[in-house]
């Protein structure tokens, strides 16, 4: 197998190992925005809970108006953890989109090299099959002229 041969074949198996990476990079963007938009529906339903059941509950003595206290504050905070986790999601579906565009563009190059490598393995073994390659006939043409010998250029 000639060296360009080898190139394309080692560049087709880094395309084949990308593409398996941008699948998995895919489910990892995909997993990112569907905990994004299931933080953000929790945040909501929270705090539209808290605010329904405050507006609602009246306190009758000291202990209920402490329960409703302690209740709507339980609610705020959960609604107030599940937008930073929202954010963290966020975060994690950005870096996870620019990882993303990184192998895609990492697997254009790949293509693109291993495209120029068959064709530079396409062009040698065009060569060979039209026998001597132009430098050789050069080279044979020197040696020609040294020797006093009057050689015609094979073609």
């Amino acid at each position: 197998m000639s060296r360009e041969k080898k190139k394309a074949a080692v560049l087709a198996r880094q395309s084949r190992i990308g593409e398996i990476e941008r699948k998995l990079a895919l489910r990892d963007l995909a997993e990112a925005q569907g905990e994004r938009a299931r933080m953000q529906a929790l945040a909501e339903r929270s705090q539209s809970l808290a605010d329904n059941r405050s507006a609602r509950m009246v306190a009758k003595d000291a202990s209920s108006l402490s329960a409703l206290i302690r209740f709507s504050g339980a609610l705020h905070d959960v609604s107030s953890d599940a937008r930073k986790m929202r954010e963290a999601a966020e975060s994690e579906a950005d870096r996870n989109a620019t990882a993303l565009a990184r192998l895609d563009h990492r697997l254009k190059t790949l293509d693109m090299r291993r495209r120029d490598a068959e064709r530079a393995a396409e062009r040698k073994k065009n060569q060979h099959q039209q026998g001597q390659s132009a430098p050789a006939r050069s080279l044979g043409m020197r040696i020609a002229s040294i020797s006093g010998e009057k050689k015609e250029p094979q073609q």
